[in-house]
């Protein structure tokens, strides 16, 4: 019982998180700012990605050989 009520609030919470492609200019705000601004800051700035997810594009962008500036 208390694992389904558990996974119904972590659902609730999640919906404003929807999975989407990355436009270029997210990319391109994560290219510039990555190393510079926390990711709470990041966040605010890219809605509807979470501080996890900004982080997973930042790994696929340096295994693709993206410098960050």
């Amino acid at each position: 019982m208390l694992d389904n009520t558990l996974r119904m609030l972590y659902n609730k919470s999640m919906k404003k998180y929807k999975k989407k492609p990355w436009s270029n200019e997210e990319c391109k705000v994560i290219l510039v700012n990555y190393n510079y601004v926390d990711k709470s800051k990041l966040v605010e700035w890219l809605p509807g990605r979470t501080a996890t997810a900004i982080t997973g594009k930042a790994w696929q962008l340096r295994k693709k050989g993206f410098i960050f500036k």
